[in-house]
């Protein structure tokens, strides 16, 4: 029977500039020894040999990552017994792969993704946030950064940078950062390929399992067509025909709830079905795959047989464009975009009485949490309202 165990100990013999030591992982395995660094800096007095822990408040948390260590290496033990019956010094090293640098590491879990992921939205979003980090990394001399070595100080340094970065895109609202939001999404996305690597065995910690992002959401007002709104619109004849197909492809999203990609790819004869004598809606929304379930409302369906089940189909820039001009042209002192129109659909059906677990379904929302800061958003633009 293999006997192996872990223990932690202080190297004091190797300082770094800042006077701190490494936290090095002793395993022993059937008698032998070997040894692996933790990646972990402390100060000597904070170090307890006898508890086999980090005794000071101030880094008291790091404990947490060397539970992960513990644990990683203790699963890769058992891994190597379950296959092979007898654990070895030689067999245990053998096992490990080659800890890749961070850059690499994010690439790498792109490519992962890439295999299982339909969306395209889905995959140019994962690939964005990797050429961000990419960049991040490159322009503080962080090319040869290990994806062991990625810790709370990256992080502070990566949210700096977005913070920094100069924008180029032209619509961008602001010329110098990132929004809190999308920042919140980076990190995340750092944090599932540092899991990743976690979970394939390549690194024995998680140094950011427990981290968690402290930025204030930024708050949007919600942009909706009041139902009066959109009356009016629908009444609307526009001269230009260029303008009137995108004014009925906007009256057929708020009708739907569909985003620009599942209006493109809509197909009344594969994406709805009969039952009980109403015609549904049912088609995976294009961003995350989830099915939207809706009945097929009539003002949608005349929509669609006007233009004898092929709408008018325009390029998003276009679109967005004409959708500006509409706007003006009528009056609303509001932009009109894509977007709009969806959020249209959800205050509708949350007015007729759909239930938070009904708009999800009908909006396709992968999570609740999505639908829940939806409906505080329209409690609070349903409240402004009634208080007007």
């Amino acid at each position: 029977m293999n006997q192996f165990s872990t223990n932690f100990w202080l190297c004091k013999s190797k300082k770094n500039s800042q006077n701190l030591c490494p936290i090095y992982c002793r395993v022993t395995i059937n008698g032998r020894r070997t040894e692996k660094s933790t990646n972990i800096y402390i100060a000597p007095e904070e170090w307890s040999s006898k508890r086999q822990k980090i005794i000071s408040k101030a880094s008291e948390h790091l404990n947490d990552r060397l539970f992960n260590f513990k644990v990683g290496i203790e699963k890769q033990l058992i891994k190597i017994e379950k296959k092979h019956g007898n654990i070895t010094i030689e067999s245990f090293k053998k096992k490990e792969v080659p800890i890749p640098t961070a850059i690499d590491a994010y690439k790498s879990y792109v490519a992962y993704r890439q295999n299982d992921l339909t969306s395209v939205a889905a995959i140019k979003s994962l690939t964005t946030y990797c050429n961000v980090f990419e960049k991040f990394a490159l322009k503080n001399n962080l090319k040869n950064l290990l994806i062991s070595e990625v810790n709370v100080g990256t992080i502070d340094a990566f949210v700096l940078f977005l913070r920094s970065k100069k924008m180029t895109n032209a619509n961008a609202k602001k010329k110098i950062g990132y929004s809190s939001n999308v920042i919140r999404k980076a990190i995340r996305q750092l944090q599932v390929v540092v899991e990743y690597m976690y979970n394939q065995q390549v690194i024995y910690a998680n140094p950011l399992a427990f981290y968690k992002p402290r930025l204030e959401t930024d708050r949007k007002t919600m942009i909706f067509l009041e139902q009066s709104e959109l009356q009016i619109l629908e009444g609307y004849k526009f001269s230009k025909l260029r303008l009137q197909h995108a004014a009925d492809l906007f009256i057929f999203q708020c009708y739907t709830g569909f985003s620009y990609n599942e209006l493109v790819s809509f197909d009344a004869a594969k994406d709805t079905k009969l039952w009980k004598d109403t015609l549904f809606i049912q088609k995976a929304r294009g961003k995350t795959g989830t099915e939207c379930l809706l009945p097929f409302l009539s003002n949608a369906q005349r929509i669609y047989n006007k233009y004898n089940k092929s709408l008018p189909l325009l390029t998003n820039q276009k679109y967005n464009a004409y959708l500006k001009e509409i706007g003006k042209m009528i009056g609303f002192n509001k932009k009109l975009t894509t977007h709009v129109a969806r959020k249209t659909a959800a205050m509708m059906f949350y007015e007729n009485g759909a239930s938070e677990q009904i708009v999800a379904k009908m909006l396709g929302h992968t999570t609740a949490k999505t639908t829940f800061n939806f409906y505080a958003q329209v409690r609070e633009s349903v409240m402004i309202r009634f208080m007007r």
